[in-house]
């Protein structure tokens, strides 16, 4: 696939299942920072050993998104998550056997993307259409950071080096409801939202994500499984203030709605 670059951006490629590649492709290198998809986290070994080896001070793993420490032992989200308590695990080992003692790692927890899962459903919405799939009540919160303070949490992290050495962080940039979303959206776009019928509740979801996974269907599972984890009533998933990294890393959350109504802005040049 063509991809193409600011002139001023150093390009390296590399076999990703070749430890010598990858090792000459970080040579050099302060840091790594990993973001391939949730269905190839378990393959981030190989780019975690070539890190060390290259000399790499701090490696970020493709953690974000969802603490895994926090998802339920033995529900549909914890096992396709799995591997990311995998890494950390190896994270750890990798980093006590250095000999160099030069090797670190942090994790980077964020909860969901929110513009990108206003892009592509993980709230419902769908701005282009003007609907929306309200799951349960509507009422359960759920944390969340835009994508643009995901990158200020990881230039943070590479900040505090020692501070954030070899563990997780967590940072959010705010809580909210799904009725809360909507109301924004539609605020925003200066329109209402229909309300789809036959969505299924929090509950549904969760059955069928555990149908999905069975048959092999990965991505169907992982987003039902999304919906239900973060919307379905009683849940209580929403990651309590106090246990949050944002003051260690002087990370400012802006308010939602101005988030929303730049977001609307660019999809729709309002």
């Amino acid at each position: 696939m063509a991809s193409s670059f600011p002139s001023e951006i150093a390009i390296r490629r590399a076999d990703f299942s070749n430890l010598a590649s990858l090792v000459e492709a970080f040579s050099g290198q302060d840091a790594v920072v990993v973001t391939i998809a949730s269905d190839q986290i378990a393959n981030q070994q190989i780019l975690a050993t070539a890190a060390c080896q290259a000399g790499v001070r701090r490696f970020l793993p493709s953690e974000f998104g969802h603490n895994s420490a926090r998802l339920k032992e033995g529900t549909v989200l914890a096992g396709l998550l799995a591997g990311k308590a995998a890494m950390t695990k190896f994270l750890s080992k990798l980093a006590d056997e250095d000999e160099s003692k030069n090797f670190s790692w942090t994790g980077v927890a964020t909860s969901p993307f929110f513009d990108w899962g206003l892009d592509h459903g993980v709230f419902g919405i769908d701005l282009a259409k003007r609907t929306v799939r309200m799951v349960d009540s509507g009422t359960e919160k759920v944390s969340a950071s835009s994508l643009r303070f995901v990158g200020e949490a990881v230039v943070a992290v590479l900040r505090k080096e020692e501070e954030t050495k070899n563990r997780m962080v967590e940072v959010v940039e705010f809580t909210v409801c799904q009725n809360q979303v909507v109301a924004l959206v539609e605020e925003a776009a200066g329109c209402k939202l229909v309300r789809e019928e036959g969505v299924p509740t929090g509950q549904e979801l969760e059955k069928a994500a555990e149908d999905k996974l069975a048959k092999g269907d990965y991505g169907g599972a992982f987003f039902d499984a999304l919906l239900a984890w973060n919307f379905k009533d009683g849940g209580v998933h929403a990651v309590p203030e106090g246990e949050l990294d944002n003051e260690l890393l002087g990370l400012k959350a802006r308010d939602v709605r101005d988030v929303v109504r730049e977001y609307v802005k660019e999809r729709e040049g309002k």
